[in-house]
């Protein structure tokens, strides 16, 4: 049973993962006199600190809870980071040695310490290194050095050691390292003696995905079948990849005008806007197929709206059945058999998510003028550490490039990201797009809009949720009775309309 405690350092811990610092000070302090100095709080609070420029105070506490406990690896690895940063490299690859000696595969210290020997040593002493950590972890970051060699072989065979060694975790990362290649082929057969109850949920994502890929999709529904635990995105890919394997033809476009709420609410306040089209916006591409193909150009039209000027999206749909994978990229030639011939814009944009060098995304665009399309501009926005950092570096980019009359803001989390794109299915039966039946799981957006309303006092998700239960309802999709509760205790619907 979660304790008043854990509820505070799980605060605690996502905002440090969204990047925040400073102004986490007063949860810190708080977290430190509610559960005292265990480990985890000595580590999080040490993590404030260093991101609050207070590094003294940092290396005081860990130094202190070292002095009366034994060392573990999250400790040492912090101390580490801040010795390295006053100075003291030799020192700190001591340290984080130590941290390794005890937990060879401790991500934090495998990967700290990986990046801080790269640049100590040689690519012979970085191997040696390595070698000498033994873990599964170890044993990916070589496969790493020998595919930076060309040693294709070598790196499959310490891929396979990896996962033998390491089991579900080592799946995944070691699956996610194929894919980015696009050898969907040795995806299967390293995990192919994957098995629920030992190697878990994300391994068994992970082959599905690669299966998905190949176009084997009865393999593909078996293996998700035995899932330990339902992902609706994934059910989805399997649905929308198949659809267009088998119906390349029936393909077609729906131009999306407003924000997805407005169908439903036509009194609602808009914003005025100018009178040309002059900005449409293709879903962007991405080898990993996300959601957020769909959502990042839905908030960056509905944000580029907010700013006085037309913009629409244009969303490939197979005809009756479902949405589109976005696994493939948009060429120019084949967006504009796409576009409406009577709204025809002033600039298109199209987009693809690559890998930065990290965990990071990046998102690349081309922003053509279509009176003169054979030269576009090319813009990039850098990984952040959220989606929605991205999509505000990505707008920034789009909005000078555009020359808007005002600068643009789209809504800033994830929560709402996430519901924007699983809502589509509702407004897309509506509309008349898809039929009901091809929609696996109809209340999800409802519920990943409801979700998004928590702790937040913006109208949007609030509007959404309300459209999506009235959508739901009207057309008596199964699922939405449940949540007239929650859609009741939102703001009444003059109150949000007003608000917009």
């Amino acid at each position: 049973m979660k304790t008043p405690a854990d509820d505070l350092y799980d605060q605690l811990a996502s905002a440090l993962q969204r990047g925040e610092g400073p102004s986490l000070l007063d949860a810190a302090t708080a977290l430190l006199e509610t559960e005292g100095a265990t480990e985890r709080v000595v580590v999080a609070c040490a993590v404030v600190l260093m991101r609050s420029g207070k590094r003294d105070a940092a290396r005081a506490g860990l130094e202190s809870w070292l002095a009366e406990h034994p060392p573990t690896p999250a400790v040492l690895t912090n101390l580490a980071k801040l010795q390295a940063e006053a100075g003291d490299g030799p020192r700190a690859l001591v340290t984080v040695r130590r941290a390794l000696e005890l937990e060879p595969n401790y991500d934090g210290a495998v990967r700290w310490w990986a990046a801080l020997l790269r640049t100590r040593t040689d690519d012979a002493g970085y191997r040696a290194a390595l070698e000498s950590v033994g873990g599964w972890r170890a044993r990916l970051l070589l496969a790493d050095e020998a595919w930076g060699g060309g040693h294709d072989a070598e790196a499959e065979a310490l891929l396979e050691q990896a996962v033998e060694l390491g089991g579900g975790p080592a799946m995944v990362l070691a699956a996610d390292r194929l894919a980015r290649r696009g050898w969907h082929e040795e995806v299967v057969a390293l995990l192919s003696g994957w098995e629920p109850k030992t190697h878990g949920l994300a391994a068994g994502v992970a082959l599905a995905r690669a299966k998905l890929h190949l176009h084997r999709f009865d393999e593909a529904r078996a293996t998700i079948a035995r899932l330990p635990a339902r992902v609706p995105a994934l059910e989805q890919q399997l649905i929308e990849t198949e659809l267009l394997a088998r119906g390349p033809g029936e393909v077609r476009a729906v131009p999306i005008f407003a924000p997805l709420w407005a169908s439903v609410l036509p009194d609602a306040a808009l914003p005025p806007l100018s009178p040309e089209p002059r900005v449409a916006l293709m879903v962007f591409s991405d080898a990993r197929e996300s959601e957020l193909c769909r959502s990042f150009p839905l908030a960056l039209s509905d944000a580029i709206r907010n700013a006085g000027v037309e913009s629409y999206v244009v969303l490939p749909v197979v005809k009756g059945q479902g949405v589109v994978t976005s696994a493939h990229e948009w060429t120019l030639e084949r967006a504009l058999r796409f576009l409406p011939p009577r709204h025809l814009p002033r600039s298109l944009v199209l987009g693809r998510f690559v890998a930065g060098l990290g965990p990071e995304r990046q998102l690349e665009l081309d922003v053509y003028d279509l009176t003169r399309p054979a030269h576009p501009h090319a813009l990039r926005a850098f990984g952040k550490r959220t989606d929605a950092e991205l999509l505000s570096s990505a707008l920034k980019a789009l909005a000078r490039q555009l020359k808007l009359p005002a600068t643009p803001h789209a809504r800033g989390d994830d929560a709402w990201l996430a519901a924007l794109s699983a809502s589509l299915p509702v407004f897309l039966v509506g509309a008349g797009a898809i039929e009901a039946r091809h929609i696996w799981h109809a209340t999800r957006g409802l519920e990943m809009a409801l979700g998004a309303c928590a702790g937040n006092q913006d109208a949007e998700p609030r509007l959404l949720a309300v459209s999506l239960f009235v959508s739901g309802m009207r057309m008596g999709l199964g699922g939405f009775e449940d949540f007239r509760a929650a859609v009741l205790e939102l703001k009444t619907l003059e109150q949000l309309v007003r608000s917009v």
